[in-house]
């Protein structure tokens, strides 16, 4: 067990609120998703074209497919924040080789 435990518990409050806020982050994007598809695609309806066919350049759009980035990066960064965390906590939560007997 370490010897600060006060610095571990920071560190470990520290990567929980990283993890917290990356991962809301990545909710809010994919939760948007159809929002931002959405308002692409009566974009292109309002210029004449079928609901099929302005959703079809809705997907195929770059303001979706940024957005798909953004969101899918968001994602990354979360599950990175949350490996990360786990990391620490198992780190100090594993009886060391020597408490193993």
């Amino acid at each position: 067990m370490p010897e600060d435990i006060d610095a571990v518990y920071h560190q470990m409050q520290h990567l929980g609120n990283k993890w917290a806020d990356a991962h809301a982050e990545a909710e809010m994007l994919e939760e948007a998703k159809k929002c931002v598809l959405a308002t692409i695609t009566l974009h292109y309806i309002g210029d004449g074209g079928t609901k099929a066919a302005a959703e079809v350049q809705a997907y195929a759009s770059q303001e979706y497919q940024d957005h798909i980035k953004r969101m899918v990066e968001a994602r990354r960064r979360a599950n990175l924040a949350k490996i990360e965390l786990e990391s620490i906590c198992l780190l100090y939560t594993s009886p060391s080789p020597r408490d193993r007997g």
